[in-house]
């Protein structure tokens, strides 16, 4: 999502004249205006200071910029910026690349060795951005689940410093009645600097020897056994329903998990988190209830040393009806180069919609998708087919995992009705997967 765009000439830039060792403080040198603009308004979410979202380091200032860079110890922060911002498999920021008058600004400094400017920020913008929380949700909360300590729902999770990678779960019992819609969710973010992302899911049941109130490190029994409801990443927004739907929830005698995802390399040892989801639902029930499918594949064997080795599930609904998609979230791990699910009308190579599409795949900035047009209907006969692609630089092959070092191939598509985007063997858990 753009943010503003910067209509200037190129920066004329030049170096700040040296103290005059007297009684005065040192000056500090700041970024050029038209710089800190774009760097404020286009990486300020993530690339902070302190950094957040598993970002590795802040470009906020001329002191970070020029600071060794701690993914490349011999190189300047700058000359990383240089690089990934025209980088077409992993730009920055993630999703597009700048405006080409924005480019031309930051190329224009770099190439000059990043020199410090004025200070003056009078024309610099902050980040125009939609505002996420539960307090800008247009309705009132109704519901939160959060992240908690094991037994104690009301006390933080201590995460020790030396789990830098880590998925917890968290087990609540379903506070819904059977007639419960959720109309709006927003992600509650109380820990940014460890905060990766968060999927929370409806389950009939919890895995063997979970209760709610637990907390433990989750496996990958958890996906396959339970209904996607909603997830967030860096990048995401609130996710407010439009008030013909509604989304369908486990009832009064099901089970909500809440899985986060931290990611703590930079081994902080004061964690105390409480991130999660708030929500918004109704008892009155709307014209279409909306449920979570999963599409993709579980067979993933991705051999060593292997690039754009491709795995391919396809889904054959057992549908009598058409159905209508309204959104989907694609989720892979580290190793994913790209993903996409295509529509093969009547199962025919001549006649292919795209669904959805994400061409450089980035693990940190996970975002949804919504079909051109708002929706897209599947008709019976219909193939759903999910391509997902990887690079393998390890000596050891990659399998399907939970773990952030396995990998996944998942399309989850929200569509209504509720539950009926399934092939015949997956109807009972909303899977159409291979």
């Amino acid at each position: 999502m753009r943010t503003k765009t910067w209509i200037a000439p190129l920066l004329a830039i030049s170096g700040l004249a040296a103290c005059d060792g007297g009684d005065e403080a040192p000056e500090v040198l700041r970024l050029p205006a038209h710089v800190q603009a774009i760097v404020d308004a286009r990486c300020g979410g993530c690339h902070s200071d302190p950094p957040q979202f598993s970002a590795p380091m802040s470009v906020l200032s001329y002191e970070a910029m020029h600071a060794m860079a701690v993914t490349s110890p011999s190189r300047r922060v700058f000359e990383l910026v240089g690089d990934r911002i025209h980088d077409e498999a992993r730009p920055m920021p993630p999703g597009e690349q700048l405006p080409a008058e924005e480019l031309a600004v930051l190329d224009a400094w770099i190439a000059a060795g990043a020199p410090a400017g004025q200070g003056s920020t009078d024309d610099a913008g902050a980040p125009m951005q939609a505002p996420i929380g539960p307090e800008h949700l247009p309705c009132e909360v109704t519901h939160e689940f959060r992240a908690h300590a094991p037994g104690a729902m009301d006390a933080p999770y201590e995460l020790a410093p030396a789990a830098g990678n880590t998925t917890m779960c968290f087990a609540f019992a379903s506070p819904f009645t059977d007639v419960e819609q959720g109309t709006a969710f927003a992600p509650i973010i109380d820990d940014p600097r460890v905060l990766h992302h968060w999927i929370i899911f409806g389950a009939t049941a919890l895995p063997e020897g979970i209760e709610p109130g637990d907390a433990w490190e989750c496996g990958t029994a958890l996906n396959q056994g339970s209904q996607f409801l909603q997830g967030w990443a860096p990048g995401g927004r609130n996710s407010v329903l439009p008030d013909t739907m509604g989304r369908e929830l486990p009832g009064s005698t099901g089970f909500v998990v809440l899985q986060v995802h931290y990611w703590n390399v930079a081994g902080y040892g004061d964690v105390r988190d409480r991130s999660g989801v708030a929500m918004c639902s109704t008892q009155t029930a709307r014209e279409h209830e909306i449920g979570t499918s999963t599409l993709g594949s579980l067979a993933i064997a991705i051999p060593p040393r292997a690039r754009g080795h491709e795995v391919v599930g396809r889904c054959t609904p057992a549908i009598t009806a058409p159905v209508t998609v309204v959104g989907s979230g694609l989720h892979m791990h580290t190793h994913g180069v790209s993903i996409r699910t295509e529509v093969l009308r009547g199962g025919s190579e001549a006649d292919v919609v795209m669904l959805a599409d994400e061409p450089h795949w980035d693990f940190n900035a996970q975002t949804g998708w919504i079909p051109p047009g708002g929706s897209l209907v599947i008709n019976p006969g219909d193939v759903l087919r999910t391509t997902c692609v990887y690079d393998n630089p390890t000596d050891a092959p990659i399998y399907f995992g939970e773990r952030t070092e396995d990998e996944m191939c998942f399309n989850f598509v929200s569509a209504y009705p509720a539950g009926a985007l399934a092939n015949a063997a997956g109807a009972a858990r909303r899977l159409c997967v291979e």
